[in-house]
């Protein structure tokens, strides 16, 4: 298995990783209820299937289960696409918000563009 955080991994080992995806794409960052029993007609089983939505609660018991922002994968997708939008001069709240990301990724993001050095995530080769 991928080097994942514990959650995110717990979530894959249930439901898969596909829906794992979805999951991250649609409630990251957020708490989900889980109902001690899934309806057919529940947003979650809606998403990624009953079967599946009931795998989660059978994993995880019911109750809240903030779920994960993603993985990796998913940050890079991120920081292309704030990147884009902040080449067409949207406002970092508008960015934040059409991203669902914090207005921090946001500013970070838009940082490293008028400054590449000030990256700091990977030291210099020369250092």
């Amino acid at each position: 298995m991928a080097d994942w955080p514990g959650t995110y991994e717990r979530i894959v080992l249930a439901v898969g990783h596909p829906a794992a995806i979805k999951m991250v794409a649609q409630y990251g960052g957020t708490p989900l209820y889980l109902p001690m029993s899934i309806p057919k007609d529940h947003a979650l089983a809606q998403l990624i299937g009953h079967d599946k939505a009931s795998d989660l609660v059978e994993e995880f018991g019911y109750g809240s289960l903030i779920i994960p922002l993603g993985v990796e994968e998913t940050y890079s997708k991120k920081r292309r696409q704030i990147a884009a939008l902040l080449q067409n001069e949207q406002s970092h709240s508008a960015i934040a918000h059409d991203l669902k990301v914090h207005v921090r990724t946001v500013e970070r993001v838009a940082a490293r563009l008028r400054n590449p050095s000030s990256d700091t995530r990977q030291s210099s080769l020369f250092d």
